[in-house]
């Protein structure tokens, strides 16, 4: 692919090098994008996106027609990196349709609020860069390599695109991303980029149905038609799926009644309410109800079928496992879901933002609260069921992360020599100092004459002598310095006398 991409839109590339670029990416094919025969001036601008999810499941995703979205490269948290789009073609991956005709979007594994991007991540991702940067003459600043929270939306109504971004967040490491980018394109070899293996096959997920027990009918010669997945007396609530046979060729399409009003009709066999969905009994009032199934034959002829059910539908409510209100938290905090009926989702909100969701068919959450200040905050649990009914449940939990312990500051307890003090050759001078300390400095006179970086912090090492007939007679200036930690110093200092 890259090395199709060298031969038409980057003319200025040697074919032997697109072809050593060829063997060092993986390439895979999404059909979501957009053909072009772009050239190297049509492209001026690289976006930077987060892929909010996991190297390869973000690949099956961006290569799913329903994702409805693409991008040129993917770069993973182990600096390997696979290309979904050609650089010819247009990629849809900004939000904004000018942006993506004129840029190349390239995406990372991780998540924008929780950072953790790699050292072999931001090598891998500057390498290639660099690499669109020598072949595409884009600049190596931040107004051609932009975020996608940098996209205009489309309509002039903010950024981030159409539907306002905020990746790849403040986490990402922008100085020495760029600097390492403009160090690997002043390397005249082609960026290495690592060759992937080949992708692991996606596990199959099971997927929770109600139990549906169609009754076998046996067709006499008689023309009629039947409810086979519902029976007499039956009590059914939420989604129910609602299938009807008919018997005699000549009986075509058929008609699903409640009550008598017709709820949707099937001209294929076989013969199903809303295309399999069921009927939704939480518009029904509870209680009995007449089911009617009626098929339609040749010269308006048609024929019923009718059985009594009973509705009965529970208040829908969502409420958490393993978290309770006022619970003190910390760290990952992992708890469940409940609901009262089937629930196609539930979310856990806080501030109006959804900040996890549940995974699995036990709705598995995983919240990670040192995102957030310690204290007391309000949390909702949003459930939204297969029957389109929606819950809520609010409660509040006290976060109480460790704080981190700060290093202590250095200081200068004592030293040998004293103010005004009378020396003359060889003289021990050492220091006492408490605190987080890095090294201890031995000044005479404004110059820096020794450096002790363990204890006894002494001039000298060992030996903890310092000769002062090494300097002329008379007063000198003497000063102990303490580093510490984070760049904090601590002094002392003495003025000595040298006898002659």
């Amino acid at each position: 692919m890259l090395a199709a991409v060298a031969a038409c839109a980057l003319a200025a590339a040697p074919a032997r090098e697109a072809e050593a670029a060829q063997q060092r990416i993986g390439v895979l094919k999404t059909r979501n994008h957009t053909k072009a025969f772009r050239s190297a001036a049509s492209v001026d601008q690289v976006v930077i996106h987060v892929a909010e999810g996991s190297f390869w499941g973000s690949i099956r995703w961006l290569r799913n027609p329903r994702s409805h979205g693409s991008s040129h490269f993917v770069v993973s948290r182990e600096g390997e990196v696979v290309q979904l789009v050609d650089l010819k073609d247009v990629a849809w991956h900004a939000g904004n349709k000018w942006t993506n005709r004129r840029s190349i979007g390239i995406e990372h594994e991780g998540w924008t609020k929780r950072g953790g991007f790699t050292k072999a991540q931001y090598e891998a991702s500057a390498r290639l860069l660099a690499y669109l940067s020598r072949r595409l003459e884009i600049p190596l600043d931040r107004r051609h390599v932009i975020g996608h929270h940098e996209v205009p939306h489309p309509r002039g109504r903010g950024r981030g695109g159409i539907d306002h971004h905020t990746d790849p967040g403040r986490h990402w490491r922008w100085r020495h991303y760029l600097a390492l980018a403009r160090q690997l394109a002043q390397q005249p070899q082609q960026p290495r980029l690592v060759r992937l293996a080949p992708a692991p096959a996606p596990k199959r997920k099971r997927i929770a149905v109600p139990a549906v027990r169609e009754r076998t009918i046996v067709c006499g010669r008689k023309q009629s038609v039947h409810t086979t997945t519902i029976e007499a007396g039956q009590t059914i609530a939420s989604l129910v799926p609602w299938r009807a046979k008919t018997c005699g060729r000549r009986l075509g399409k058929v008609d699903f009644l409640v009550d008598g009003k017709r709820v949707g009709r099937d001209g294929v066999w076989p013969f199903r309410l809303a295309g399999g969905k069921g009927l939704n009994t939480t518009s029904l009032v509870d209680g009995w109800h007449t089911l009617t199934v009626r098929a339609h034959g040749r010269r308006g002829y048609r024929v019923s079928n009718h059985i009594r059910v009973r509705v009965v539908n529970r208040p829908f409510a969502v409420a958490p496992v393993g978290l309770a209100e006022g619970q003190a938290v910390h760290g990952a905090v992992r708890f469940r879901g409940f609901a009262t009926a089937r629930a196609a989702r539930i979310e856990l909100v806080r501030g109006g933002e959804v900040v996890a969701r549940s995974q699995g068919l036990r709705h598995e959450f995983e919240w990670d609260s040192t995102s957030v200040e310690n204290g007391t905050h309000e949390l909702e649990l949003r459930a939204t069921a297969v029957d389109g009914r929606t819950a809520s449940r609010a409660l509040s939990v006290l976060v109480a992360n460790e704080e981190p312990v700060a290093d202590p500051p250095p200081h200068v307890l004592w030293h040998s020599l004293s103010d005004w003090q009378s020396v003359s050759g060889a003289v021990g001078w050492s220091a006492l100092a408490t605190g987080a300390i890095q090294q201890v400095e031995f000044w005479v006179d404004g110059r820096l004459r020794w450096t002790a970086t363990e204890q006894p912090y002494a001039f000298g090492g060992a030996s903890g002598l310092w000769d002062a007939s090494s300097v002329e007679a008379g007063a000198h200036s003497l000063l102990v310095r303490a580093v510490g930690t984070g760049g904090r110093v601590a002094e002392s200092r003495a003025t000595v006398f040298v006898s002659g």
